[in-house]
């Protein structure tokens, strides 16, 4: 996210979701597979 200068505040907004289920994502705690690969193309990483 810091390549992107994101936060997850950031990305939680424009997901609509909330800041900790973005956190769970990235860790790998949820699996959330439509949020997921939104985050991959919004921080233009590799999953």
């Amino acid at each position: 996210m810091k390549r992107k200068n994101m936060t997850l505040g950031d990305v939680a907004k424009k997901l609509n979701i909330s800041i900790p289920y973005v956190s769970d994502i990235i860790k790998g705690n949820r699996k959330a597979e439509k949020y997921r690969s939104k985050i991959v193309e919004l921080l233009e990483i590799k999953e």
